[in-house]
């Protein structure tokens, strides 16, 4: 079996075709890594007989989920791996990017308490060498694809790009340090109205009396502000209640109305039941009541009024009574009653017709159907 010579951790190791066929493969079907795709590096096959010691450096200001992502992807390449993480100071980095949120033994301090995280170095150096290689037996640098540029260099990873020890990783899409502080700048005056509340002095905020004095009268506005949209809130829950109360209150006092009235029980669906409905066909039915008879001439008096079925006694006495009508006497078979019914009759369709004359019983049939369905029509418009 043939052997070849290869170099980790600046030592040179002597390795078999099949432990390098192995490493390949380990190499090829890391789970979190990309490494199939054809890349402008070469990337060495890992060591097979002890950990992978894989290294991630960064700020790792405001540490969120984006760097911790980050890290999973390093600590999960291999099947065995050792994650050593370098942290960058404070002086270092406020040199070379800008201030930090978090100070560098916070940082430290967050790194610690990742899960992935088997090491952290601190004060770690900008751009690592071949000497921070060989002192911390990395394997591989891991970092997202993108050149990282610097005021020194295109990208400080083109070293262990070009000595096949970077690995790529993937960048976390939606979440970065610059995006969490851009939203605490958008919403200044919200945060420092918040920490006022809490008590927190304004010499600590570095604001001005006047700023603090102009903070707490934004939110006394806000604050009443939140209370008159409440008040409107329950206002209107209140009335919409009051609304539904009286739609059910005034649908039972028509049905109780209509049923006293009219002798009528209207269903939930605005049909009646036991009567016709309310002033409809009218004609259909005087022509219906004139078949049955089999005279025009039969209906007089009270009967004149039971044309319109509404008006049936007893309920056409509440037409009498609501347009000062004069009911009829009952005494049967007597001719002054007779002629009394016959004189109410006629007052009565003289008044539902404007005056106009209706022909009686004693008059010749030789009008048309017209004028006598002519009080019909008049009440029926």
């Amino acid at each position: 079996m043939s052997k070849s010579t290869a170099t980790t951790n600046g030592k040179a190791e002597r390795i078999t075709q099949e432990d390098l066929a192995k490493a390949q493969e380990l190499l090829l079907s890391s789970p979190t890594l990309d490494l199939k795709t054809k890349r402008s590096y070469p990337i060495n096959p890992p060591p097979l007989h002890r950990p992978v010691r894989i290294y991630c450096d960064g700020i790792y200001d405001l540490f969120h989920f984006g760097h911790a992502k980050a890290l999973e992807q390093a600590k999960r390449a291999f099947p065995n791996v050792h994650l050593v993480v370098g942290c960058c100071s404070d002086s270092l980095t406020h040199k070379m990017k800008g201030k930090t949120v978090m100070k560098d033994y916070e940082r430290y301090e967050a790194l610690r308490h990742c899960k992935w995280v088997d090491e952290v170095v601190p004060d770690a150096p900008w751009i690592v060498n071949e000497e921070f290689l060989a002192k911390h037996k990395v394997d591989y640098v891991a970092h997202d694809d993108l050149p990282y540029k610097s005021a020194d260099c295109d990208d400080v990873y083109s070293f262990v790009k070009s000595k096949g020890q970077f690995l790529p990783t993937v960048r976390t899409e939606g979440i970065s340090t610059s995006d969490m502080i851009t939203r605490i700048v958008r919403d200044y005056d919200t945060y420092l109205r918040r920490n006022l509340a809490r008590g927190v002095p304004a010499k600590e905020l570095n604001i001005t009396f006047l700023k603090q004095k102009q903070l707490q009268v934004a939110e006394s506005v806000q604050g009443i502000r939140e209370d008159i949209k409440q008040e409107i809130n329950d206002w209107r829950d209140e009335w919409n209640e009051n609304i539904s109360y009286w739609e059910g209150r005034s649908q039972g006092l028509v049905k109780g109305f209509v049923k006293k009235v009219f002798g009528v029980e209207l269903q939930d669906d605005g049909s009646s039941e036991g009567s016709v409905e309310f002033f409809s066909d009218t004609r259909k039915r005087r022509r219906k009541l004139t078949d049955e008879t089999g005279d025009d001439d039969s209906v007089n008096g009270d009967d004149e009024l039971a044309v319109l079925p509404f008006l049936k006694p007893p309920k056409g006495e509440l037409l009498r009574r609501l347009f000062g009508f004069r009911s009829a006497p009952s005494t049967p078979n007597h001719p002054t009653s007779q002629t009394s019914s016959v004189a109410s009759s006629s007052e009565c369709t003289t008044s539902l017709t404007g005056g106009a004359e209706v022909p009686n019983g004693n008059e010749p049939k030789t009008q048309n159907a017209a004028s006598q369905t002519m009080p019909l029509q008049a009440f029926s418009t």
